[in-house]
């Protein structure tokens, strides 16, 4: 058993002596066992307003000493808040707010990691980074959405400055947002009230049509229509959450 597999045998029963092993051993170098560069990126959910986080791991690594990951996103959907680093590869970029600014401009995020004067190849694996990204108010198509970051790997080289064999796990980079629609909450601000009532009424006159989310809210049954029963039930739920 070599000095490094004892030392941290050792350490990792000291930490559970001591009520510390919590602490994550994932920030260790570990080797990989493949052949090709594994970039796997996570998914998130959440509602519109919430922030999520998407986070990127490299689950092979035989050994580069650049790596350029590029995420894309809507824009008009998503806000990218602020980038972390994980266990880290090679040298860690920096993530200011220049960068959230011009990331949220160009709907792009690039990484850079790099160690131009490493003599041998980084193969650690873990976790690279997190992207924190707030979902923003937009309509939605239907009760939800989902929103495909785009994923690609501009630059994976070794040591010797020749393009490392590389490939990104499918199935990543998915944003579902859900619908966060009250029952009733026809103005979406969080109430259930005359408001709303006023509106559905609004709707079956023709004066004033729903459209998109409040059509859920106003649809009390669930029927998939909006007619006389809904504004009956609405009527019934205002008095029945508002008695004292």
């Amino acid at each position: 058993m070599n000095v490094r597999r004892c030392f941290v045998k050792f350490l990792s029963m000291l930490l559970m002596i001591t009520g510390l092993s919590s602490v994550l051993f994932f920030d260790l170098p570990v080797k990989a066992t493949g052949t090709d560069v594994i970039l796997v990126v996570g998914n998130a959910q959440g509602a519109r307003g919430d922030r999520v986080f998407i986070e990127l791991y490299l689950a092979e690594n035989p050994g580069i000493t650049i790596f350029q990951p590029q995420i894309s996103f809507d824009n008009t959907k998503l806000e990218l808040k602020s980038v972390t680093n994980g266990n880290g590869i090679l040298n860690q970029p920096t993530h200011n707010l220049t960068a959230m600014t011009i990331a949220n401009t160009a709907g792009a995020y690039n990484f850079l990691w790099y160690d131009a004067l490493a003599f041998e190849n980084n193969v650690s694996v873990g976790l690279i980074a997190t992207l924190e990204f707030e979902i923003k108010d937009y309509t939605l198509p239907s009760g939800a959405d989902i929103i495909t970051l785009g994923v690609v790997i501009a630059g994976c080289l070794n040591n010797n400055l020749t393009t490392a064999p590389h490939q990104i796990q499918s199935g990543g980079g998915i944003i579902t947002v859900l619908g966060n629609t009250l029952l009733g909450d026809i103005n979406n601000d969080n109430e259930t009230n005359d408001f709303d009532l006023t509106l559905l009424e609004k709707h079956l006159l023709k004066i004033e049509l729903i459209e998109n989310d409040a059509r859920k809210a106003a649809d009390m049954n669930n029927d998939k229509n909006i007619d006389i029963l809904d504004i009956l039930l609405l009527k019934e739920y205002i008095l029945l959450t508002t008695a004292v």
